[in-house]
């Protein structure tokens, strides 16, 4: 195929970028003593999120996605207050875990307490979280570079 062709191919499809970021959460049953035990749950596509984006504002609608998903849909926080607390990948994802209670709630003082005395459960939920760009999944290195993160750069470094 002509080189020119597949120049001007490249030329509209990066005219806009289509983005589709999946969640999939899984809980697990977490013993004070012996560790995660069982998995009690688990949904392949807990959210789903798609975009449209034109390349000068790529940047600001992965972090807005990001931040949504990590504030609003996983209730951690802000997406910087995950890499400076718990930066965490695999297979090119990310992976938010905190402690839940049976309300899937974070727990309270006493909860984990009592957690510790085994008088009560608590669970580990995780959230796994996948990027793609015009159909391509997108690895977390390149990831953090297009959202130009400094946390997330300081994780690859260190992760």
């Amino acid at each position: 195929m002509n080189q020119s062709i597949i120049q001007e191919l490249n030329n509209l499809i990066n005219q806009e970028y289509a983005i589709e970021i999946n969640c999939s959460k899984s809980i697990v049953l977490d013993s004070y003593n012996e560790g995660e035990l069982n998995e009690n749950y688990y949904n392949p596509s807990a959210y789903k999120e798609n975009r449209r984006s034109k390349p000068d504002s790529l940047k600001k609608d992965l972090r807005e996605m990001l931040n949504f998903i990590t504030t609003e849909i996983i209730g951690y926080g802000t997406l910087e207050k995950y890499y400076n607390e718990c930066f965490n990948y695999s297979d090119d994802d990310f992976i938010v875990m905190k402690q839940i209670n049976g309300d899937n709630k974070e727990p309270s003082a006493e909860e984990v307490e009592l957690w510790k005395a085994e008088d009560m459960c608590l669970y580990n939920e995780y959230t796994q979280v996948s990027v793609m760009i015009n159909g391509t999944k997108i690895g977390f290195e390149l990831l953090s570079k297009l959202i130009e993160s400094q946390e997330l750069l300081r994780g690859v470094q260190h992760g």
